[in-house]
């Protein structure tokens, strides 16, 4: 990496010490419940699209953010705002909460920020518009030139990867490999920087690495299963795959067509349909055998995989979903009209036949 481009990623530079002068205690705005602006219903911002949600550890507080440049962080059981961060000058694209107070914040146009409450740790630019980002131990982060930047917790760079030319759209960190897909190719480094293999695409949708070099890759309307460049599994989807989960040996997989496909990595890949009457968005798991998925109606459903009576669909209540977060207990959804919290207890939930019955009436 050069000299150039290294000096884009400290915060000693004088363009990221203004920057960092721009996120003082004064642009963290802390509000009380006697603040109007805490009200819950307000979350529901008709004129900002949230493109990202997490919750926290202790599943108290939630940090979002989108096109109206701030992230936000609010405790969904006391209703109220617990910190605004703003002058941020693109669009939010991903916020993740870490150990104890600290939470990272990354923008569209590469700020990438490690904050707590109250204050910043560190703020770094890495100079190129960010289109994805990926956080398990260590931050992966993908660009527009097809670059991927490698950190620690800590925001120290660790390596960055150039083996692709177009967009990055996905990245994930797993097992101390750095997976990358562009529109036709999914790349596999080690953190050392050495390409491990290549699996090429007419047109990659999705990814998901299960362990020991062993990985899920839809591309071009197919689901495969490689070890390393060996082909172990092929499938024929119904349609264009939009997301891959995975738990307990199982493939959970989602997309343009109106079930769950599952495919039991440990029996000879055999596979299973949940007709979920939806198309699905994204797909994570909860705990156990329990996900959630969102659609593209703006639903929120929760299944356990080895029953579909267990089915339930809750209204996000947010326009498109963008990003959603789960816990055992709650699910936080980012759309078009703002964000939510959903209570899996206490939310209004509707049955399968019941959505269906709703739906024939509309």
């Amino acid at each position: 990496m050069d000299s150039e481009t290294l000096s884009s990623e400290t915060n000693s530079s004088e363009n990221l010490q203004s920057q960092a002068n721009d996120f003082s205690n004064e642009n963290i705005e802390n509000c009380t419940n006697e603040d109007p602006n805490c009200d819950f219903e307000l979350i529901k911002e008709d004129n900002n699209e949230f493109y990202c949600i997490d919750i926290n550890e202790n599943r108290k507080y939630v940090i979002c953010g989108g096109k109206n440049e701030y992230a936000e962080v609010f405790d969904f059981r006391e209703d109220q705002i617990v910190a605004k961060i703003e002058n941020f000058e693109e669009s939010v694209l991903f916020t993740k909460f870490l150990k104890g107070d600290r939470f990272l914040i990354v923008t569209v146009d590469g700020t990438i920020a490690l904050m707590e409450y109250d204050k910043e740790i560190c703020i770094i630019n890495i100079e190129e518009d960010i289109t994805s980002v990926g956080f398990n131990e260590y931050l992966v982060v993908g660009t527009g030139s097809g670059r991927v930047y490698m950190y620690d917790s800590e925001l120290e760079h660790i390596n960055t990867f150039g083996s692709h030319s177009k967009e990055i759209l996905a990245v994930e960190y797993s097992e101390g490999r750095i997976l990358s897909m562009c529109q036709n190719t999914l790349v596999v480094h080690d953190k050392c920087g050495r390409k491990l293999y290549t699996l090429k695409a007419t047109e990659a949708t999705a990814f998901k690495y299960i362990s020991s070099d062993v990985i899920c890759f839809a591309r071009d309307n197919k689901i495969q299963v490689f070890k390393e460049n060996k082909k172990l599994f092929d499938y024929s989807s119904e349609g264009s795959v939009e997301a891959v989960e995975y738990l307990n040996n199982t493939l959970i997989i989602g997309g343009d067509f109106e079930h769950l496909l599952l495919i039991d990595t440990a029996g000879h890949y055999a596979t299973f349909k949940l007709q979920i009457k939806q198309a699905v968005l994204n797909v994570k798991k909860i705990e156990e055998y329990k996900v959630a998925f969102s659609t593209m109606e703006g639903l929120i459903g929760v299944v356990d995989i080895r029953s579909l009576n267990t089915l339930k669909y809750y209204n996000a209540n947010v326009g498109l979903i963008f990003d959603f977060a789960t816990s055992p207990g709650n699910i936080a959804v980012a759309g078009e009209c703002g964000y939510n919290v959903i209570d899996l207890l206490h939310s209004e939930s509707y049955t399968l036949q019941e959505l269906e019955s709703l739906m024939a009436k509309e």
